[in-house]
């Protein structure tokens, strides 16, 4: 196992994160190393006829993941959230993700791309070279039903507990009936980040993305939107942010960059 790497730009406070909050190995320790929290309070919503929305959040952390048998893994998470009035007013807002990067490997000689994802009912390479809708089918809603004979929020969650993101006291919309006016979505966009060594080579896991999570009236959201169709018109509230562990194997150690990696604009 190589030695614990370093993330170069996050010298944020260190928080200690439960691993309830995220799926890892049973053995293995997650600590956070960058959090941020954005709360939107809708002191406006005659302006935009939203009068029954409370107020939107965007929770988003950087983590790192020790493990004997996953190594040192990196990663980015972001929780967003709403809340309304009344339980009934919940479906009268959605998500939707705006998306630009890739995963790709990486061993000191060469950069390709081998993972996939879900992508407008396809399965591609996951690279998207220009800003697309995040979307694993044709509603360009993020996490809605893939399938139309469900609502829209089938798989949004909700929590028993108030404020809470607890994966132990989370329940489905679709399954069960909010008995609080808030839903949430949680994104870890292409996983974790990691490097392994064999022999003099450090083979590497790269994430770069950028993206944009817009909280809408579903009334504005289209059905079917193609991929490039990015302008949806009157976002409440967006939120911009980034997962970025680009591994430099001179320095041996992963560095945040601002900007898209070349490997996934090529």
């Amino acid at each position: 196992m190589i030695k614990p790497l370093l993330i170069k730009g996050f010298f944020m406070s260190k928080i200690l994160f439960l691993s309830l909050l995220i799926s890892v190995n049973a053995f293995s320790t997650t600590e956070v190393i960058n959090l941020k929290r954005k709360v939107f309070k809708n002191s406006k919503c005659k302006l935009t006829d939203t009068c029954d929305l409370k107020e939107a959040s965007f929770e988003f952390s950087d983590y790192k993941v020790f493990g004997s048998k996953i190594g040192l893994n990196f990663g980015s998470r972001l929780f967003s959230s709403y809340k309304t009035k009344k339980v009934s007013q919940l479906q009268n807002y959605v998500f939707v993700q705006f998306i630009q990067g890739c995963v790709f490997k990486s061993d000191g000689n060469k950069k390709y791309i081998n993972n996939v994802r879900k992508f407008y009912g396809n399965t591609i390479q996951f690279k998207h070279r220009d800003i697309v809708i995040d979307s694993v089918d044709t509603d360009p809603v993020y996490n809605s039903a893939q399938d139309e004979k469900l609502p829209r929020h089938f798989f949004y969650r909700w929590n028993t507990k108030r404020n809470s993101y607890n994966i132990n006291s989370e329940k489905l919309f679709g399954t069960d009936k909010p008995t609080k006016a808030r839903l949430y979505i949680v994104d870890h966009p292409g996983g974790v980040a990691n490097a392994q060594k064999y022999g003099d080579i450090i083979e590497t896991r790269n994430l770069s993305f950028k993206l944009k999570t817009c909280l809408y009236k579903n009334s504005d959201v289209p059905e079917y939107l193609a991929p490039e169709a990015i302008d949806i018109k009157n976002p409440i509230v967006c939120y911009d942010w980034q997962s970025s562990y680009i591994f430099n194997h001179d320095k041996k150690l992963f560095e945040s960059k601002s900007e898209i990696a070349p490997a996934c604009l090529e």
